[in-house]
């Protein structure tokens, strides 16, 4: 196990309760002795509790690990198919029955509506470009923080819409999404975004 005084570690998503070692380090503090005083006690605390559920540090009993970062990564090679125009790949992305939370009604043609939505943004405003700002997976959920960007075709205005959307993944291709997002609006020159 590394050691250091900044660490975080997960163990079966489960996450060490470091209230409790904020709270002994405040005692300590107060006696005159310091975290790292203590660091060793507390590594070697951690150790038996990783050896006793026999997981490893950053990893999961049953490989969700390794599914949280095949889909993190899936989810990035996706926006960067979106943002080459790449329509093939995006659609091929998702599964034939994906369910948008986003979308009403009967939920049966929702990769078509979703295509056609996206395709009508690409032409409305033509250098669209998603630029990814945060992406959180656990699991088969991934969640992503963006901001679309780009000039609308017809006025030249810089445009942009950001938001977050979550994506359910199975067997490698979006099953559900929910998304929050802004109405599509003037970029104000000179401000930042999102």
């Amino acid at each position: 196990m590394k050691r250091g005084r900044n660490y975080v570690i997960q163990i079966s998503r489960r996450f060490v309760n470091i209230s409790a070692i904020a709270a002994a380090s405040a005692a300590w503090h107060s006696k005159g002795q310091t975290m790292d005083d203590k660091m060793p006690v507390i590594e070697d605390q951690l150790e038996k509790v990783v050896s006793t559920h026999q997981y490893r540090v950053g990893t999961t009993h049953r490989g969700e690990m390794d599914q949280t970062s095949t889909n993190r990564e899936f989810v990035k090679r996706h926006f960067e198919a979106v943002n080459r125009r790449d329509v093939q790949t995006v659609l091929g992305n998702m599964r034939p029955d994906l369910y948008d939370h986003e979308l009403q009604g009967d939920h049966r043609n929702d990769l078509r509506e979703g295509a056609q939505r996206l395709q009508l943004l690409m032409k409305q405003v033509p250098d669209l470009t998603v630029h990814v700002r945060d992406v959180i997976a656990d699991g088969d959920k991934v969640v992503v923080r963006a901001v679309w960007s780009g000039t609308e075709a017809v006025s030249q205005r810089k445009v942009e819409f950001h938001g977050f959307v979550q994506w359910r993944i199975v067997d490698g291709k979006f099953a559900e999404r929910w998304a929050i997002v802004t109405p599509l609006a003037e970029l104000a020159e000179g401000m930042d975004t999102w």
